[in-house]
């Protein structure tokens, strides 16, 4: 999502990517590209993944101020860390923004924590360095919701070992750094699940 990928016409959300008009068709979308309206809560998965954000290319020439690398990089401010953060997800904003605007009930899903196996780890940071790095971006992108008005649902304790993804929860395939497995995807939707029966409790009959 780096770049536009959604228009507004009237109170109507259209998406301008071809990939997500296909992919989405019918639950999505209609066939135009229109967000399709819902009666109850959308959940929504964008903004607080932090993988590409730390990925090492990003990183090799500066590092943020209160990490190690940056006692031989340029360092990098908490406020510089934050602008770039907000402008790395500028275009997600916008999107869910837009969502509410028009009229759609939204709470963003945060994003697994953070893996031990995040390539920064192999270019002179250390785990500390990144749970600083990680929780500064996810912090900062939480605030600006906030400002929004935009409600997220935040990842369980019980799931986060250390600061990082339990390894339990971790993605089969070893290289993949980003992903969390199936097991982690159910115990989230459970968490969702009792979160959303929170906010909408059935009343038992009978």
């Amino acid at each position: 999502m780096y770049e536009p990928f959604h228009r507004i016409e009237g109170n109507n959300l259209y998406f301008m990517s071809d990939k997500v008009r296909e992919r989405g068709l019918g639950f999505l979308c209609d066939k135009d590209g229109r967000l399709l309206d819902y009666d109850g809560m959308s959940y929504v998965s964008l903004g607080f993944h932090t993988h590409t954000f730390l990925n090492p290319k990003r990183w090799r020439t500066h590092a943020l101020w209160n990490t190690g690398p940056a006692r031989t990089l340029l360092p990098v401010s908490e406020a510089a860390f934050q602008a770039m953060t907000l402008d790395f997800n500028r275009y997600i904003l916008d999107f869910l923004s837009g969502m509410k605007d028009c009229g759609h009930w939204i709470r963003v899903i945060e994003a697994p924590p953070p893996s031990p196996r995040f390539f920064l780890l192999r270019f002179g940071y250390s785990m500390e360095d990144v749970l600083v790095m990680d929780a500064l971006f996810r912090t900062t992108f939480a605030e600006e919701l906030d400002k929004r008005g935009i409600s997220y649902l935040s990842t369980p304790p019980d799931l986060i070992e250390s600061g990082f993804l339990k390894d339990s929860l971790l993605a089969s395939d070893v290289n993949d750094a980003h992903h969390a497995n199936s097991k982690y995807g159910v115990l989230m939707l459970q968490h969702l699940c009792r979160h959303h029966m929170g906010l909408f409790p059935v009343e038992q009959t009978g």
